[in-house]
């Protein structure tokens, strides 16, 4: 499916992104993005928007096509905009994975214990990759901590059991 203006403004907007944005995290040109939305320019070159589609895509919106009902944009769940995983660390002696996490501008911390991604006391399975199996979960559980101010003295987001639904 090729991308029409109305897509490209559409998840601008969803993004609260202008164009100079769209410039920064793409890599085309804002004249190009601008005579494009204004339906001034015809089919985009393939290399242009697949760099369009993949800036929306990496920020959590998809790009839809719906039957005669006209294309659109949507955020992609369950991971809201703008979370991205930057690293993630065992810490068996505490029983819990560290990892960090960009969202809203903000690099943050957080912790989920084993119990939370269902490790027990006597399992032998990697907690990295019981993490990166849960990933959009545990992301998701921590940005809502985060929008709730439910987060410790550091503010960290602190994942405990029963707390993600697996």
């Amino acid at each position: 499916m090729m991308i029409s203006p109305a897509q490209c403004r559409a998840a601008r907007a969803l993004l609260t992104w202008s164009q100079e944005d769209l410039e920064k995290r793409s890599g085309v040109a804002k004249r190009t993005i601008a005579e494009f939305e204004r339906e001034g320019r015809g089919q985009l070159q393939t290399k242009i928007e697949d760099a369009l589609r993949a800036a929306f895509t990496e920020a959590g919106v998809e790009l839809i096509e719906q039957n005669g009902g006209g294309d659109g944009a949507r955020f992609i769940r369950p991971v809201p905009r703008f979370v991205r995983l930057f690293r993630r660390d065992d810490v068996d002696h505490r029983r819990w994975v560290a990892f960090a996490f960009d969202y809203k501008g903000e690099r943050l911390t957080g912790f989920v214990r084993y119990e939370a991604i269902g490790i027990g006391d006597t399992a032998d399975q990697d907690p990295v990759e019981v993490f990166d199996h849960y990933r959009r979960k545990i992301l998701l559980c921590a940005a809502g901590k985060f929008d709730r101010g439910d987060l410790d003295p550091d503010g960290r987001a602190l994942i405990q059991a029963g707390e993600i639904d697996l």
